[in-house]
Formats: C-alpha cells, sequence, structure tokens
C-alpha cells in the first residue's frame, strides 16, 4: 500500500492530479478517481495508488453499470434533480448569456444524476 496519502480525499485527489483526465475517454472535466479493484473486496487497496484510475463522471457510471459493486454510492433526492431541471430550463432562458456549450454540460449532469439514482435503486434490490 502507498503510504503517502492518509485518507480518501488525498488519494482522489492524488489519482486525478497523476492522471490529469479520464483514462477511457480523454475528458479533462468531471473527473473522479476509480478503485480498480474495489473497496468492498479488497480494503487493503483502498490507498493504494497504483489501484486508482481517473474517469470523467459518465465513464465511472458506466463502468459501474457494466461491473456492478454491492455497495451504491449516495442517491440524489428527487428534489435535487427536479432543481437542476429547474437550472436547465433557466439556462436555456437565458441561452444569450450561456454557450450552447455549457447548457449540454449541465443537460449531461441531469442524465447521469437519474442515470445514477436508476443504478443505485437496481443495486438496492
Amino acid at each position: 500500500m502507498d503510504n503517502s496519502v492518509k485518507n480518501l480525499a488525498e488519494w482522489s485527489k492524488a489519482v486525478r492530479e497523476r492522471d490529469g483526465r479520464c483514462l477511457d475517454c480523454g475528458a479533462a472535466f468531471g473527473l473522479v478517481a476509480h478503485h480498480v479493484q474495489p473497496k468492498s473486496t479488497h480494503p487493503e487497496l483502498k490507498l493504494d495508488l497504483s489501484n486508482g484510475k481517473t474517469l470523467c463522471a459518465i465513464c465511472h457510471l458506466q463502468h459501474h453499470k457494466n461491473h456492478p459493486v454491492s455497495n451504491a454510492g449516495p442517491r440524489l433526492s428527487r428534489g435535487r434533480i427536479a432543481r437542476l431541471k429547474a437550472e436547465i430550463k433557466m439556462l436555456r432562458a437565458e441561452n444569450a448569456k450561456l454557450s450552447p456549450l455549457a447548457i449540454e454540460v449541465a443537460s449531461l449532469r441531469i442524465q447521469c444524476a437519474e442515470y445514477e439514482n436508476a443504478y443505485n435503486s437496481m443495486m438496492a434490490l
């Protein structure tokens, strides 16, 4: 185990800084640190930097869809999703002030949140 990090927050930051981009698609935003060997089955590797891989949020969700683990993450409330949708509606109304890319990124955030909730519900069964 790599002893240079003391907790998961430090581990995540170190993995993301090391890789700098999603190692699956090359995206440079929305990055998360992913455990190659799951913490639930390999707790001894949870702070090992060599067991980390940087993914964007979309690739991370896709990975867990294809390789489910038993400990699903936190669920976003329906209220939070509703607020995000209202935010998108407002952004679209103010389209002149924002680039189409900013609106598309915000829309993808909502899609990811809905997908994550559906995945977490499925894993809870």
